[in-house]
């Protein structure tokens, strides 16, 4: 008979989360495993699922965590730690509503912990409620000031927000509490980039880095920068090694093509487009600032121009107020839907991020479908539309064919269908690369062969009524020259 199975259970616990706290988790497991369940009372069975769950956690197995943790909460539904760990195995395997709801039962149980809050602000942060993630860290460090992640979490949100000054302080704090803070470090990387600071950003990543070398979206930060520095090789390493931390992700594939591998910066589908995962977290992200950013920082002009190309269409027509049935694809806060709802007595805003859409509520739709705009006109009816706009959108796809097929039979006959892409033909560098009809540019969009746009709508079934180029937008200081395109879906 082994030593260690002539203990009894209550001190096989104690000797695995001594092996836990000393980091040694297969171990913790291997004890736990030894112990005979059938000796133990309810509580003692909650402790040693909630322990493996730990462990399991620990060894990054949190599908496997998952039962053993619903168990422990079962056998202890008033244990704050063990729903903590319940909702972070939930969280990991993609059930956030269900995390959120162990998280909150926490703070109600125990109203003074700082980690119930802390998690919920993660799980905020996830579903891109960054307001309400801010509240979750100023509770969290209201309950402990010296809670650096807290602080380091807090001035990352800050940065989404463009709110610079408050991030500064928060990111401060916590280097001044740690200065080996790795989530701190790669957030004054964020801040000096979107300050244009990219010598002074690539110095606070390899701080992150040297803080934590496993931190793989430091990796991707990093890599971005080297590349906009024009380091390749060292971009290239960068971006290998997140790859090599986190290989299912997809964000950090399709970036490191956008910069490498251009010609196969395809989605898991095989499709020349951005992925929609990577859209919709950005978009989430910055919906809060989008209007902000776009209107004053960025100068964005795409809706104005847009609704200004229609004028015509809509004196030829004539368009009486309130009669169109329109369909805004890529609707993001409302900006375009706004310029139109007068002329729509049906106007249906679709965007792949629900809290872009939240922000368009009160612009004039009718109705506002949270959804790939490539799924919704599949699902739609033919002939069910007069109008189809989409405003810097399709700069998000490279092959647009089956895209203008499915506009084509969701319009019905005399229908207008405008919208803008980015002009390949206007990139000097690019002008002579005469058979491509799509690129994809290191901004991570897409810009398109006029050429290529009016073949598509003819074989579609479209005439081109005017077609003119329109500053999209200033980025780096410079005009990003654009096309608006109007074309009515022959008779």
């Amino acid at each position: 008979m082994s030593a260690i199975s002539t203990k009894s259970p209550q001190t096989l616990l104690v000797f695995a989360e001594q092996q836990m706290n000393a980091g040694q988790f297969q171990a913790a497991l291997t004890t736990l495993e030894s112990i005979a369940t059938a000796t133990f009372n309810t509580n003692l069975t909650a402790g040693r699922e909630f322990l493996r769950g730990r462990c399991l956690l620990e060894l990054k197995e949190p599908a496997q965590a998952l039962p053993l943790l619903a168990r422990a909460v079962a056998g202890q539904k008033s244990n704050a730690d063990f729903r903590i760990a319940y909702g972070a195995a939930l969280h990991q395997t993609g059930d956030l509503p269900n995390a959120e709801k162990q998280y909150r039962e926490a703070m109600r149980l125990v109203p003074t912990a700082e980690n119930p809050p802390f998690n919920l602000a993660r799980i905020l942060v996830a579903k891109g409620d960054l307001e309400g993630a801010v509240r979750a860290y100023q509770l969290t460090i209201g309950r402990n000031p010296k809670f650096v992640l807290a602080h380091a979490a807090l001035g990352d949100i800050y940065v989404l927000l463009g709110d610079f000054a408050k991030a500064q302080a928060s990111l401060d704090k916590a280097l001044q509490l740690d200065i080996n803070c790795a989530l701190a470090w790669n957030g004054k990387g964020k801040l000096a980039e979107r300050a244009g600071a990219f010598v002074e950003a690539a110095d606070f990543f390899s701080k992150a880095i040297n803080a934590d070398p496993e931190f793989a979206e430091v990796y991707f930060n990093a890599g971005r920068i080297d590349a906009n520095l024009g380091k390749t090789d060292d971009a290239k390493r960068h971006f290998e090694k997140a790859l090599a931390l986190e290989p299912d992700n997809e964000k950090f594939r399709f970036l490191s093509n956008v910069f490498f591998s251009q010609d196969h910066a395809l989605t898991k589908d095989g499709e020349a487009r951005v992925p929609d995962a990577f859209v919709r977290e950005l978009f989430d992200q910055y919906a809060t600032t989008f209007d902000k950013n776009l209107l004053s920082d960025l100068k964005y002009q795409t809706p104005t121009a847009l609704r200004a190309a229609l004028d015509p269409w809509f004196i030829a027509k004539p368009v009486p107020l309130k009669s169109l049935r329109a369909i805004d694809l890529g609707a993001g806060t409302g900006l375009m839907g706004s310029l139109l709802a007068d002329h729509c007595r049906e106007l249906i805003g679709v965007d792949l991020s629900p809290k872009m859409l939240e922000k368009a509520g009160g612009r004039g739709y009718t109705k506002l479908v949270a959804s790939e705009i490539g799924a919704f006109l599949r699902d739609s009816t033919n002939a069910s539309a007069d109008l189809i706009v989409s405003s810097d959108v399709f700069i998000y796809f490279g092959d647009l064919a089956s895209t203008f097929n499915e506009t084509a039979r969701v319009l019905n006959s005399g229908g207008m269908f405008a919208f803008s892409l980015e002009s390949l033909d206007s990139i000097e560098a690019l002008s002579d690369l005469s058979t491509a009809h799509f690129m994809l540019m290191s901004s991570g969009r897409y810009a398109h062969r006029d050429s290529y746009i009016q073949e598509l709508l003819l074989a579609a079934g479209f005439n081109l009524s005017s077609h003119q180029k329109s500053t999209i937008r200033t980025e780096a200081g410079r005009d990003v020259v654009g096309i608006i395109y109007c074309a009515i879906k022959n008779i």
